[in-house]
């Protein structure tokens, strides 16, 4: 009995073997076939259309590299592009097993089975051995019918310290088949470089600027959130929480998420968002770096931002390996260089302050240390040059017609701004020159509040700081002026310099200088922005090119060249119909010409604008013009008086 006994329970422990060994291969299979298939869409993923067209554009390379923080889209990114190219690209989301070679390798050849069934067949067995091999993988790719293909190669860190298995990715993408491309994505850079595989064009990197979210992006995300339709989101709320964000999608939308939280249970939307960014950031980024990176990261957070040199005053704790790791790890570090100048570094201001509170929280005392007045102004010696060049970058500002800046010859556009506001406050600040806080807080937050208009003000000043990469508004003694120490041109202080320096200038001279001037003035200052401190200087530079137009058209005449100005006077005219006196002007001087037919006909249209814009009846001056014209008499002591002085 218990021989029989015993022989059920074996046969019982046999069965369950078999069962347990049955469900690791089902297991197996199944995690197989998930990690070789690009996740769903989901709906809360909005359209990246622009930086699906840049990815677009960079797969002619054999490997392609996207880099970039956690929150920033990079798998979102390319499950999209997967499913609008599903014939053509396959997927495999790596784990810590792909260290080994012939593991990745093998999943490498399944992902690509699975897009092309019809390749399991005889004629690639030799490409279906149990441990293939690069080679036998290029042979694969070079199979009739699988190229043009993309195999995307998802959360490549998990081998980051495996140098064969990055090797093999480096070797397959030095011998790809044409239209073959590995798609990796990454936040942190390989530790084994890409840079030769860069340097013969056979890879490119790209970084966050791929995936920061624009305005339309950011609209919809925040739409989405609030379940609203995107119309119904103010440019405020875009414009602030593109600049808190600064096109971070996960610091975007956990601010956004946080106030919805205190809507439905009360506190600080800005305490809750807080609170959420530093849950994020701890277990999704900092809970799998080094220690030492980490505290690192800490002490330069209070002295954002920073140079090599002010980590070292600063006595930053072993600053030279920590900036290796964390730049290296992608950790929210950026930087930047101009001719002559140290790098400077930076940290995206929300995990700065979330490294801040951590800093504070776990370690109170070194916090209060590094936050010492003194410590801080000693490591800042000479911050102002040092992490502030001025040199390097050329600005060119155009304010006549749709204001536009160029910086180093490029034309700076409505994504790189953020939004409209900072663009605008430049071109306030370039033609006030100076102005107090309070003048521009009444010009463009004038009905908000102390805190609201100032937390405006400073970030529209951030996000023109990191659109021109230059500090251009200074701050002394209570007021804030131009940075005039930048290789800095603008149109308008062009053409209101040469109208006074024409003013003072003989009149050859002068009759040049306000043809210069004219040539300045395309179209109407500003014609894009209707706040009041642009119409009302829109107002004061027309009326100053309309006098500018009558004096050379006056020194024209006096030097018997009435048609150096005819066409410039018809079209400042027919820019204004209702300026009567520079539609004199040109009735005189087309009448010196000899066209008196088309000054008569300048006269009419004068008077008919005059009483239908205006209700008024033309100028006695005018009647007589138009008198002595119908007459045949001499008209040209009528043309108005200049106001230069003579010399």
């Amino acid at each position: 009995m218990y021989i029989g006994l015993h022989a059920q329970v074996q046969s019982l422990v046999r069965t369950a073997d078999i069962a347990r060994l049955d469900q690791k291969r089902t297991n197996k299979d199944r995690s197989v076939a998930v990690r070789t298939r690009a996740p769903k869409l989901r709906r809360q993923w909005i359209a990246r259309p622009n930086a699906l067209a840049a990815l677009g554009n960079t797969l002619d390379f054999a490997l392609v590299l996207i880099a970039a923080p956690a929150g920033y889209g990079k798998t979102a990114l390319a499950s999209q592009y997967a499913a609008s190219q599903p014939s053509a690209c396959a997927w495999l989301t790596l784990t810590e097993a792909e260290r080994d070679p012939t593991v990745m390798a093998a999943m490498m050849r399944e992902s690509i089975l699975c897009l092309h069934p019809e390749l399991r067949t005889a004629e690639a067995a030799a490409c279906a051995e149990a441990q293939p091999t690069a080679k036998t993988l290029i042979t694969l790719l070079s199979a009739d019918g699988v190229a043009p293909l993309t195999l995307v190669l998802d959360d490549l860190g998990c081998v980051d310290d495996a140098p064969l298995a990055i090797e093999l990715i480096y070797g397959l993408a030095r011998k790809a088949p044409e239209g073959i491309t590995f798609l990796a994505l990454s936040r942190a850079l390989p530790r084994s470089s890409p840079d030769p595989l860069v340097a013969r064009q056979q890879a490119t990197i790209l970084g966050s600027s791929l995936l920061k979210l624009r305005e339309d992006e950011a609209r919809e995300m925040i739409a989405r959130l609030r379940g609203v339709r995107p119309e119904f989101i103010s440019a405020d709320d875009v414009a602030g929480a593109l600049v808190d964000s600064e096109g971070w999608p996960t610091g975007l939308a956990l601010t956004e998420q946080a106030s919805a939280m205190v809507e439905d249970r009360g506190g600080s939307s800005a305490e809750k968002a807080a609170d959420l960014i530093d849950e994020y950031l701890a277990d999704a980024v900092f809970s799998k770096v080094p220690a030492e990176t980490l505290d690192f990261l800490r002490h330069v957070s209070m002295l954002e931002p920073f140079t090599e040199a002010q980590c070292a005053r600063a006595g930053v704790p072993d600053w030279g390996t920590g900036l290796h790791d964390a730049q290296r790890m992608n950790l929210f570090l950026s930087s930047s260089s101009l001719a002559g100048a140290p790098r400077v570094y930076r940290i995206h201001p929300q995990v700065r302050a979330s490294l801040q509170r951590a800093f504070a929280r776990h370690n109170p005392g070194e916090y209060a240390r590094a936050r010492s007045t003194k410590l801080i102004d000693e490591a800042r010696t000479g911050a102002v040059t040092v992490s502030e060049p001025t040199s390097g970058n050329r600005i060119e500002a155009r304010g006549f017609g749709v204001g536009r800046v160029w910086r180093n010859g490029e034309l700076m556009t409505a994504a790189q701004w953020g939004y409209n506001i900072p663009r605008e406050l430049l071109f306030f600040m370039l033609t006030a020159k100076t102005s107090t806080r309070e003048r521009i807080g009444g010009v463009f937050w004038p009905d908000a509040s102390t805190s609201t208009m100032q937390r405006g003000f400073h970030n529209a000043k951030f996000a023109i700081r990191t659109a021109l990469k230059d500090q251009a508004i200074l701050y002394a003694d209570g007021v804030y002026s131009v940075n005039t120490t930048l290789d800095l041109s603008y149109d308008v202080w062009d053409f209101e310099r040469l109208v006074t320096a024409a003013g003072r200038a003989n009149q050859d001279e002068a009759l040049n200088l306000y043809l210069s001037a004219a040539d300045l003035y395309t179209e109407d200052f500003l014609v894009d922005s209707t706040l009041d401190w642009a119409l009302e200087t829109r107002r004061r530079l027309q009326t100053k090119f309309v006098r500018a137009c009558i004096e050379a058209a006056g020194l024209a005449l006096r030097r018997n060249q009435p048609e150096l100005i005819s066409e410039l006077l018809m079209r400042a005219y027919y820019h204004d119909r209702t300026r009567e006196e520079l539609a004199r002007a040109l009735i005189v001087t087309q009448a010196v010409m000899g066209n008196r037919t088309a000054a008569l006909e300048t006269y009419s249209d004068l008077s008919a604008v005059l009483r239908r814009e205006m209700n008024i009846n033309p100028q006695p001056e005018t009647e007589e013009l138009a008198r002595r014209l119908r007459l045949a008499e001499p008209v040209s002591d009528l043309f108005p008086p200049l106001r230069r002085s003579q010399p």
